[in-house]
């Protein structure tokens, strides 16, 4: 009987580690067959998608029943009873490998020790996010990963130096995305009239949580920079986060089922991140030819920018950042130049049917140790 994959998912937000791993996911199903069990530390807008795909287990559930559960939190043994049903099934699943999509996984990975299998850990995470998930959970990821998979030089280089985990152990491959199924359903007019924008505007977009590291409120401040330098307003839509409000000049729409359609109507995407390993919006908006401003030393994306997708700024410099959006504004053939090259980068080095299989062999030749 082949050995099975558990795959680890912390949340099932629609974010960019669990998209990347529901993709691969989906790849895996689709390419190979190969068994697997998921495995959810808490759910979330993605949870039914993950579902589809195969067998699902929490690893924080409460136990079902009337009597028996009430008894059982009454003791403070909720946790303990579940957890021990949840080793048993494990232990009889065949599992042959461990794969933690992300790093904040420190306690599973010890819970799941009595497997005795290897682990691969596959970072997102620079050092401020390391840090928010306390010490112990750095010290029983390290205790326990035989591989780790970064997804950018960035995050490779911050494990090194900051974790001394060894160049050896770690394979850098960036995000990817199924680049055949970025494409927005409705036009650039139909968004405009949905949110009020008159025709013959500019828009430019941002996305993510709105926690501090992803710099909502720089783009508000990027928002105010860019007006001033600009006769006609330009209009700025945050896509992401639990709620629609209006904070400045800067539309925060909430989380979207269809966040590729106010990516496509949009002329420029801007990465105001204070901390970022390798945003997939950014590599989402490429796909749909959008240049990029960015932030030089807040993570991986300038990895991918370069020189040849858009504009790398000083550190949290708002004003370079915007001096080069109007700059872009001002061009129509430079943002178009610069938004083809970044969807053919997104094709030529980020398409799933490129890395996946790197993924898949990394896993393969583990497995077969």
């Amino acid at each position: 009987m082949s050995k099975k994959v558990l795959f680890i998912c912390h949340e099932t937000s629609r974010s960019g580690a669990p998209i990347l791993l529901l993709n691969f996911l989906k790849w895996l199903k689709a390419n190979t067959d190969m068994p697997f069990l998921i495995m959810l530390r808490q759910g979330g807008e993605l949870t039914s998608e993950f579902e589809v795909l195969g067998p699902i287990l929490f690893f924080h559930e409460q136990v079902r029943g009337g009597i028996i559960k009430r008894v059982l939190r009454r003791l403070g043994l909720t946790k303990r009873f579940f957890l021990a049903g949840l080793k048993k099934k494990l232990a009889g699943e065949n599992i042959g490998l461990i794969y933690s999509n992300t790093i904040v996984n420190g306690e599973i990975l010890r819970f799941l020790s009595f497997l005795k299998c290897p682990v691969i850990s596959h970072v997102h995470e620079l050092e401020n996010c390391i840090k928010a998930h306390g010490k112990t959970n750095m010290e029983q990821v390290k205790r326990y990963t035989t591989r780790y998979i970064a997804v950018s030089a960035a995050v490779k280089k911050n494990l090194v130096e900051n974790h001394g985990i060894k160049k050896e152990d770690i394979e850098k491959i960036y995000g990817f995305l199924p680049v055949s199924e970025i494409r927005p359903q409705q036009t650039r007019e139909s968004i405009y009239s949905e949110l009020g924008i008159p025709a013959g505007s500019h828009a430019i977009c941002g996305a993510g949580t709105t926690d501090w590291r992803k710099g909502p409120d720089l783009f508000i401040r990027l928002e105010e920079a860019v007006n001033r330098r600009l006769p006609e307003r330009t209009f700025f839509l945050w896509v992401g986060g639990d709620k629609t409000s209006t904070e400045g000049g800067v539309r925060f729409l909430g989380s979207r089922k269809n966040p590729f359609d106010y990516f496509a109507a949009c002329d420029i995407f801007a990465m105001v991140s204070r901390e970022d390993p390798f945003p997939i919006v950014c590599l989402e908006a490429a796909a749909l030819e959008r240049p990029i401003v960015c932030f030089e030393k807040a993570g991986g994306i300038p990895e991918f920018v370069e020189q040849d997708c858009g504009f790398i700024v000083p550190y949290l410099d708002i004003e370079a950042m915007a001096e080069k959006i109007v700059k872009l504004l001002d061009s129509e053939g430079l943002r178009r130049s610069l938004g083809e090259r970044a969807r053919h980068k997104v094709i030529e080095r980020h398409d799933i049917n490129i890395s996946a299989p790197r993924l898949l062999m990394l896993i393969t030749g583990i497995l077969s140790k």
